[in-house]
């Protein structure tokens, strides 16, 4: 490949970010099931002095493990609906581009019969003020 063109296999990225965003809510599944696990162990170390500072630190730290592995979620599920998302603005672009050339193609070939536009001149209208509309008339051909 020359180093004057870029290509993307839209396909492969949309799957990669379709399986980035099931990752991302898996995390998801661990942070709801880690909360219940961590209550559970705190609830079982029992209510005396060194019950509550166990659960205490238990719970400090689990929260923290917690913020840490929802904004990780987060951060997978969206890197995945980003992934989408740009595969979808490629094929946008590139199908906007085909397009726009295809467009242009056929202003080309008709070149002839629209006129030169760089000085107002298309086929159909007057030059010599004579119409009665000041609007250019155009062959009707896009």
């Amino acid at each position: 490949m020359s180093s004057d063109h870029f290509s993307v296999d839209t396909e492969k990225m949309r799957a990669a970010g379709r399986e980035l965003e099931a990752k991302g809510v898996e995390l998801q599944n661990i942070h709801a099931q880690w909360f219940r696990l961590m209550n559970q162990a705190r609830s079982a170390m029992g209510s005396d002095n060194n019950g509550r500072a166990m659960a205490r630190q238990l719970g400090d730290n689990s929260n923290k493990t917690g913020v840490a592995v929802k904004s990780f979620a987060l951060a997978v599920r969206r890197g995945g609906q980003a992934l989408q998302g740009a595969a979808d603005a490629f094929v946008a672009t590139e199908d906007g581009a085909t397009q726009a050339a295809k467009n242009l193609g056929k202003m080309t070939g008709a070149a002839g019969s629209v006129g030169d536009v760089s000085t107002g001149n298309t086929s159909g209208s007057s030059t010599n003020g004579s119409s009665s509309d000041s609007k250019p008339k155009t062959t009707g051909k896009h």
